[in-house]
């Protein structure tokens, strides 16, 4: 699992740079039901009583999965091993986001537990390049929540204004993505 190079701080107010972490900690900067709220950020997956042991420790009701785009599951072990660790960290009613490409992963996602959970927050990402370019190209520019095909699994489409995705309100901006502390 490739990670990012990222500097975080240490416990102990040192700096350090590294593409391994596996934990760190951080209020959380995007526009979710956690927003400003301590949280626990995972990359990859982790031991379950080794997260819950951190988040503890440090009196964190909020755990973000899939930090860094490490929720990568390819086979059905991979996915009972999320599965195990998801419902595991649930179960102990911590909040938990998961971060993962809703192309790829987002029909699975459905077909999991996870989602009837009160505390779970689907962070369904759509990546793409220049979203504010399209936004400040073309004014008419809209986001077409389509179906696989014509009334296929929803009831309709739903057809949002770039324009109220993209703005000031939901928007976190690369700078606010500092201080993290790390903790392995």
């Amino acid at each position: 699992m490739k990670q990012m190079m990222r500097t975080y701080k240490t416990e102990d107010g040192k700096f350090i740079t590294t593409d391994k972490a596996k934990f760190f900690i951080n209020k959380e900067v995007e526009k979710t039901p956690m927003f400003g709220k301590l949280t626990l950020f995972v990359c990859g997956i982790q031991d379950l009583k080794r997260t819950i042991e951190i988040a503890n420790n440090n009196d964190i009701k909020h755990i973000y999965l899939g930090t860094g785009t490490t929720f990568l599951p390819n086979s059905d072990k991979d996915w009972d091993k999320w599965d195990e660790y998801i419902s595991g960290l649930l179960d102990e009613d911590f909040w938990v986001t998961l971060d993962f490409d809703l192309i790829t992963y987002g029909d699975s996602i459905l077909e999991c537990a996870w989602v009837e959970y009160r505390r779970f927050i689907p962070m369904m990402s759509l990546k793409a390049s220049y979203w504010k370019q399209w936004n400040m190209s073309s004014h008419n520019a809209t986001v077409k929540f389509d179906d696989v095909d014509f009334n296929k699994t929803n009831p309709g489409v739903w057809c949002v204004p770039l324009d109220n995705c993209i703005n000031r309100e939901h928007f976190s901006d690369w700078d606010k993505y500092v201080g993290d502390t790390f903790i392995e």
